[in-house]
């Protein structure tokens, strides 16, 4: 069976409203069957539990969040990925 990665790249910034939004992205999606959700986490600490953590203290890169959940997620045999976004969710 093909399983999905659905990726999602996310730097907090503070702003309650943003950690809650990506909850709600995170809890729609994973009723998807078949279907993992990453959190690919930029910052200086590590906030949400079990995100993908990239240490980066400067500004939030996007691209670089997306390419390196790719690279791991082909390393894991996803067959079917998806690059999201919490923002437009």
């Amino acid at each position: 069976m093909n399983k999905t990665k659905y990726i999602i790249p996310f730097k907090y910034n503070g702003d309650i409203r943003r950690l809650l939004n990506l909850e709600a992205v995170k809890n729609h999606f994973t009723s998807f069957k078949n279907t993992d959700i990453c959190i690919v986490e930029q910052g200086i600490t590590q906030i949400i539990k079990d995100s993908l953590f990239l240490y980066n203290d400067k500004k939030f890169n996007k691209s670089w969040s997306l390419n390196y959940a790719v690279k791991k997620a082909e390393q894991d045999n996803y067959k079917n990925i998806i690059l999201g976004d919490a923002d437009p969710i």
